[in-house]
């Protein structure tokens, strides 16, 4: 059974079921915008320097812009300095990206004596970006007319006391997104 129902765009056939109910049809769209990839490439990693620590615990902070300060039983020594890490941004241009990283992540040590002991893990937490476009607003940020970006990363290291000699090392994923 076919049935003509006027509705606000003219006539459209409607259909009866099986059991003799009125049942509609429409269509909807599918659409897609393509854009350009995002690349992110690391020009300079976080560094906390070269650190003395003593039998009480401490910190040492490297703010996203640079800026290093110890606090407890560590001390920032000389020989190495302290930066945050920079990377730059390359997209689609005008468009809006935000920056994931952990809240925290292990730094794992490699004794500078090879018969000492493998030293203990050290959490480097309070993880934060600054993004050149946005300072202000934490990790997102926006491509300029040539897409293009930059942003940097600082945080935190929090050292025991009575810790051995080593380097210390971690992995800080970062992941960068439009929106």
């Amino acid at each position: 059974m076919i049935m003509i129902v006027a509705g606000l765009g003219g006539f459209e056939a409607v259909s009866a079921g099986p059991d003799n109910r009125e049942a509609g049809q429409s269509h909807g769209h599918a659409s897609a915008e393509i854009v350009v990839s995002l690349t992110v490439t690391r020009h300079a990693d976080l560094e906390f320097g070269a650190i003395a620590s003593s039998s009480q615990p401490g910190t040492v902070t490297v703010s996203p812009v640079g800026e290093s300060v110890a606090t407890g039983g560590s001390r920032i020594i000389c020989c190495m300095a302290s930066q945050a890490a920079r990377f730059s941004v390359d997209g689609e241009a005008g468009r809006a990206y935000t920056i994931s990283i952990p809240a925290s992540v292990i730094a794992r040590g490699d004794p500078v004596r090879k018969s000492a002991a493998r030293p203990p893990d050290l959490v480097v937490n309070d993880l934060k970006a600054r993004t050149e476009s946005r300072p202000d607003s934490g990790a997102s940020g926006v491509l300029d007319g040539a897409g293009k970006d930059g942003f940097s990363v600082g945080g935190t290291l929090h050292i025991p006391g009575n810790v051995p000699p080593a380097r210390y090392e971690a992995s800080v994923p970062v992941t960068v997104v439009y929106g």
